[in-house]
C-alpha cells in the first residue's frame, strides 16, 4: 500500500507541477501582450510627434521659401531668436491658454 500512496503522491505532484507550468505560461503570454501592446502605443505618439513636427517644418518653409537655404543649426539660432521676444512669446501664451482651457471644458 504504500508504494500506491507514493505513486499517487507523485502523479498528484506532477500534475501540480504541470498545472503550474501552465499557468506560468499564460501568464508569461499576458506579460508579452501588454509589452507589445506598450511598444505599439508608445510608437503611434512617436509617429503623431513625428508628423507633427514635419508638419511645422513645412508650414514654416512655405511661408518663408527664402528659409530653404540655411542649415538646421541656422534655423534653430533664428527660431530661437523669434521665440525670444515678447509679442511672439505672448502670441504662444494666449494660443496655449486657449487650448487649455477647451481641455478643462472636456474635463469638467
Amino acid at each position: 500500500m504504500p508504494e500506491a500512496e507514493e505513486s499517487t503522491r507523485k502523479k498528484v505532484t506532477r500534475e501540480e507541477v504541470d498545472a503550474a507550468k501552465h499557468e506560468l505560461e499564460i501568464w508569461s503570454n499576458r506579460e508579452k501582450r501588454l509589452r507589445n501592446r506598450e511598444r505599439f502605443v508608445r510608437s503611434a505618439d512617436d509617429r503623431k510627434r513625428t508628423h507633427r513636427l514635419i508638419q511645422y517644418g513645412v508650414m514654416f518653409e512655405r511661408c518663408h521659401r527664402e528659409l530653404e537655404v540655411l542649415t538646421d543649426q541656422e534655423i534653430y539660432q533664428l527660431v530661437e531668436g523669434l521665440l525670444q521676444i515678447p509679442e511672439a512669446e505672448a502670441q504662444i501664451a494666449a494660443a496655449v491658454a486657449g487650448h487649455k482651457d477647451d481641455s478643462q471644458e472636456g474635463e469638467t
